[in-house]
């Protein structure tokens, strides 16, 4: 294994590049190797792979989670894990008493849990930011900001 991961770094300065970074990709259920995280065994490859990567002149980055982002892995059970806030809408003309089930928003690896119910008048005008999941990235997206934002009716916020 120390071999494999000598050949990998090598390549990675032949490559041209300064910098490793070992995570584990997988996004649910990662296959499980022969060696556990953490561990003496796993300790002392990273200690090698450290090592390997100062003779070649590279810096090994080491994010705190499993996959590509947040701290978890297929292990944390998804009320555990990072979560990720997501809504529906449900406009009701008023004032009036509300006496309804809402609809539930989306479940994400099995796991939906209620938050708050916010209300509040709607503005006059629809002031939505165009794109908005992908700017907040919520999904992904490829965008480019305009030179220039578009001026905001004051009127149409919403009061505290």
């Amino acid at each position: 294994m120390k071999r494999w991961f000598r050949v990998l770094l090598c390549c990675i300065a032949i490559a041209g590049s300064t910098k490793a970074q070992p995570l584990e990709a997988g996004f649910r259920n990662p296959p499980v190797g022969p060696v556990p995280f953490a561990g003496p065994q796993w300790r002392e490859m990273f200690k090698h792979v450290v090592a390997e990567a100062h003779r070649l002149g590279l810096q090994v980055n080491m994010n705190n989670d499993a996959g590509w982002c947040g701290s978890g892995g297929a292990w944390v059970p998804p009320d555990k894990a990072m979560q990720k806030l997501v809504w529906t809408e449900t406009q009701v003309t008023g004032p009036t008493h509300v006496d309804r089930v809402l609809p539930q928003p989306q479940v994400i690896a099995g796991y939906y849990r209620d938050v708050a119910v916010l209300a509040f008048p709607a503005p006059a005008a629809d002031n939505r930011i165009p794109d908005i999941a992908g700017k907040t990235a919520l999904i992904r997206q490829e965008f480019l900001l305009p030179a220039s934002l578009p001026e905001q009716d004051a009127s149409a916020a919403i009061r505290r």
